[in-house]
């Protein structure tokens, strides 16, 4: 039963008029597994096309402990998250043992991501139209917004301007070329 319910709303999604509606397609060589007990209830566990795998473990919270990759046949490249007491990803082990840590403002919005004392990343300023954004202590990222909330701008510079893009939408938000 559970398995004609998720026939059926790929089905509608297929058949849908509308232009918003994401279509989805079927790929004949993929496998996708679900969890039945426990933690990986109804949650994807193993999604599988050829040789390359990935699957998915669960803590108590229903969130990702675990992620492991297989690529070509190749052993097991696997990813550990953890989370700090709000919920929020507070670390990510990556296959090489290295660690990523995320740091959070006291609205709990991403501020910072390092590896012990190097920043990786960091959201530098958001006043609601104009995000910055610093990568690896050199590259600065700017995303303005237009009063619609719909991207005009994307900048990125180190001591020179390194790309700066501007945006335009017509009326159904379709980008236009510029």
């Amino acid at each position: 039963m559970k398995r004609a319910v998720f026939i059926i709303l790929f089905v509608c999604l297929e058949l849908s008029g509308e232009a918003n509606i994401v279509r989805h397609s079927y790929d004949p060589q993929a496998a996708v597994r679900y969890g039945a007990a426990d933690n990986a209830r109804y949650r994807l566990t193993k999604q599988q096309t050829g040789n390359n795998s990935i699957a998915f473990t669960y803590d108590n919270l229903g969130r990702v402990q675990k992620e492991s990759r297989q690529i070509d046949g190749s052993a097991s490249l696997d990813f550990i998250y953890d989370y700090n007491s709000f919920g929020q990803l507070y670390t990510t082990t990556y296959p090489n043992n290295l660690q990523v840590s995320s740091v959070y403002d006291v609205f709990g919005n991403l501020q910072t991501l390092k590896t012990g004392s190097q920043i990786l990343w960091e959201l530098t300023g958001a006043t609601g139209t104009v995000t910055t954004e610093q990568a690896g202590g050199t590259v600065n990222y700017t995303t303005t917004l237009d009063s619609k909330g719909l991207l005009s701008n994307l900048k990125a510079a180190t001591g020179s301007t390194l790309y700066n893009t501007s945006y335009s939408f017509d009326g159904v938000c379709v980008p236009l070329q510029g």
